[in-house]
């Protein structure tokens, strides 16, 4: 009676799990039957201005997670052939996948940011990102809106199927975060090499720097080579003057400083601890310490510390004893110098430039005395803040030949 009695229950129980089963699926598709909400304008492939002009190579993703294995090793010989006159034709299996992806037909996750639900599939998901592949059982992903946006998602999500066009630099380093979040390495890889070629541009280069700002991309450190070929502008910049100590240590601690004169560089520092002299001043000497003093001009340096223009940090420096004997020492190597009045403008420390549109920039070649006063400094940044970063024509470097300074402003 027992044995008679244990099939029946087995059988009922086999039963009720199917059923189970049955309506988890239906439950499934009822949430995730739904398309992936996103504009139609972002879903819109246009030629102009294609940013990332080759979508993401599914093939050879699919390859590199799974061996190819051939197919007569995994299936029995076919009893008849193929015969395409008496058989509907093969179906391409990878193009019937890749584009039931392109129109979003039966998604099988949700992705929710920015109090949306995004609905996509998996596993075109989980082959791209680490991150989903960590999450790939999860029938609802959730994702930081502070990091990713519902529209950066779905920048991503796309790039994976077709090219993005018409990015800004916002949106570009938006999605070089949302690459990094989400562990896409192609995708990220992709991005950084963008922003670069962008930097080879001196005029961009403050544009990205003050939208990675916006949006919370912070690589100052990647960027400081960039930063002080454009030093004058950026040094008029409200970013420039809210840089962190350390930030602004490892900036001036670089050569290559884009200036005419190293006297530009002492008074760049000067504008950033006047910003907050009271917080910054413990932090002046060890700045000072990173001026070049034997690129000054000889007349620099021995009214250094008899000046009187210029804000309290001047005087705080030329009041300081180890700055004073550091100048000290400087003026008793160039007092021979037959070059003393000129500074050491062939030094190769600096990025030397010259700006027509700045009143005291000289060339290599002009013998007259160079001085700069700190007011005549503070005018020329803010012609550059009014006028731009100079570009084209107005900038060239100082040892260029065709650079006459002196006397194009005295025929004027």
């Amino acid at each position: 009676m027992k044995k008679m009695r244990k099939y029946p229950l087995t059988k009922w129980m086999q039963k009720l799990k199917d059923d189970m089963n049955v309506l988890k699926e239906e439950r499934r598709e009822k949430l995730l039957g739904l398309k992936l909400m996103c504009p139609t304008t972002e879903m819109k492939s246009r030629p102009e201005t294609e940013f990332f002009d080759k979508p993401v190579d599914l093939r050879k993703l699919i390859a590199l997670k799974f061996p190819q294995q051939p197919l007569e090793d995994v299936v029995l010989p076919p009893e008849l052939p193929w015969d395409p006159q008496l058989m509907t034709t093969r179906t391409h299996v990878a193009q019937a996948l890749f584009q039931m992806f392109r129109e979003n037909v039966r998604p099988t996750v949700g992705v929710v940011t920015d109090s949306k639900q995004l609905y996509c599939h998996n596993i075109l998901l989980t082959l791209i990102s680490e991150y989903f592949h960590q999450h790939s059982s999860s029938p609802l992903i959730y994702l930081p809106p502070c990091i990713i946006s519902s529209e950066d998602f779905v920048r991503v999500y796309r790039w994976m199927l077709e090219p993005l066009t018409n990015l800004n630099f916002r949106q570009l380093l938006e999605l070089t975060r949302a690459a990094h979040y989400l562990k896409i390495k192609e995708l990220h890889s992709q991005c950084w090499q963008l922003i670069f070629d962008s930097l080879k541009s001196i005029d961009k280069i403050l544009a990205i720097y003050t939208a990675a700002k916006k949006v919370c991309v912070f690589f100052e450190k990647q960027l400081s080579p960039f930063l002080i070929r454009i030093l004058l502008p950026f040094a008029g910049s409200k970013e420039f003057a809210n840089l962190e100590f350390d930030k602004i240590y490892g900036l001036f601690k670089m050569d290559m400083i884009a200036v005419n004169t190293e006297i530009e560089v002492l008074y760049s520092l000067f504008l950033w601890l006047e910003f907050d002299w009271q917080s910054r001043k413990c932090h002046a000497l060890d700045l000072v310490k990173l001026i070049h003093f034997d690129l000054m001009t000889y007349l620099f340096l021995i009214t250094f510390d008899r000046r009187t223009d210029g804000p309290p940090v001047f005087k705080f420096v030329s009041n300081s004893l180890p700055i004073q004997k550091l100048i000290r020492e400087n003026i008793d190597k160039l007092k021979n110098n037959p070059n003393r009045y000129k500074g050491s403008i062939n030094n190769r420390r600096r990025y030397w430039i010259y700006d027509s549109g700045c009143k005291y920039h000289h060339s290599q070649a002009c013998n007259r005395v160079r001085f700069v006063s700190y007011d005549e400094f503070i005018d020329y940044i803010e012609f550059l803040q009014i006028s731009g970063h100079p570009c084209g024509q107005r900038i060239k470097l100082s040892s260029d030949p065709e650079v006459v300074c002196c006397k194009l402003r005295k025929s004027a």
